[in-house]
């Protein structure tokens, strides 16, 4: 036995000595990240360094003027795309040794001038022609191509609706429906599915693009910590407060103040796509007598 081991162990050092130390690599690289470099490159980051690269876009007639740089694969983005429109690409690549991959996405058109968004009112126990729909005030000018609201509910449940190539002023209000229904204004998205928000917990996203942090969150939940727990799937740094659902109705919904506080207000005959009433909803006192109990009973008796 010492000796098939002393064997085997000598034909591993000839091995090496000769430059055999493993199996030859046959796997072209592998995609482990894309991003955009600012607003003006697409870069598709690989597993090991690069050796040749071709590229096709919707964007560039005759080929893109590529930039390989190790494992990094650049493709430069023209001014002229649309933000927020999704525009297909292709790649060739192979690694030092020659293995090929070849590889197909979507970028989309980076927003130079993105307006500020804000969530302002909430509606998530609709029914008939208001459904369930969120208001987004305009704070600051610009454009709202590829600015996302993101909803997230129980079960992993995603939705996101990503805004097109759209100028807005200050002021303007931006709605998105989960169903077909009546709102005010000309900026007013329908959310595909036809499924509404749930009543149970929830969190609403504004996102610059699909891909960045949140800047502005409403999260609800009927059991504390649901809503906080669907929040960190969010991967936010925002401060988070939990609102309750209770109380809300068609009519009655959580709206924004200019303090940032939220509320419920009866918002009546309003919908969204005017300007919130903030006077706060109170539940009127229940005229139902509470039921005896049987210490009260006896004492009652006792009189008698």
């Amino acid at each position: 036995m010492r000796i098939v081991c002393l064997l085997l162990f000598l034909s591993v050092i000839g091995l090496s000595a000769c430059g055999l130390t493993g199996p030859t690599d046959t796997q072209g690289p592998k995609l482990k990240r894309s991003y955009l470099a600012g607003l003006e490159t697409l870069t598709l980051e690989w597993d090991e360094n690069l050796g040749k690269a071709e590229a096709e876009a919707e964007f560039a007639e005759g080929g893109l003027p590529l930039e390989v740089e190790d494992t990094k694969l650049k493709l430069p983005l023209p001014s002229s795309l649309h933000p927020g429109q999704r525009y297909r690409w292709n790649v060739s690549v192979t690694d030092l040794a020659g293995n090929p991959t070849s590889l197909q996405g979507t970028v989309l058109g980076p927003n130079r001038h993105p307006a500020k968004l804000r969530l302002n009112e909430v509606r998530f126990a609709g029914s008939g022609k208001k459904p369930d729909g969120v208001e987004l005030l305009v704070l600051e000018a610009g454009n709202l191509g590829g600015i996302t609201l993101e909803y997230r509910g129980p079960g992993r449940e995603r939705r996101e609706m990503v805004f097109p190539d759209v100028q807005v002023s200050q002021g303007n209000y931006v709605i998105v429906l989960y169903k077909a229904g009546s709102a005010l204004g000309t900026r007013v998205y329908i959310q595909p599915g036809g499924k509404g928000l749930s009543a149970v917990a929830g969190v609403l996203s504004v996102r610059p693009d699909p891909e960045s942090p949140p800047t502005d969150q409403f999260v609800w939940s009927l059991r504390a910590g649901e809503g906080q727990a669907l929040a960190k799937q969010t991967q936010s740094e925002l401060a988070i407060t939990e609102h309750t659902p209770v109380g809300c109705t068609a009519n009655r919904t959580w709206c924004r103040d200019k303090a940032n506080s939220w509320l419920i207000v009866a918002s009546g005959h309003a919908s969204l796509g005017r300007a919130n009433s903030l006077v706060p909803w109170v539940p009127k006192p229940s005229n139902r007598k509470p039921a005896p109990t049987a210490k009260s009973q006896k004492a009652l008796k006792s009189l008698h």
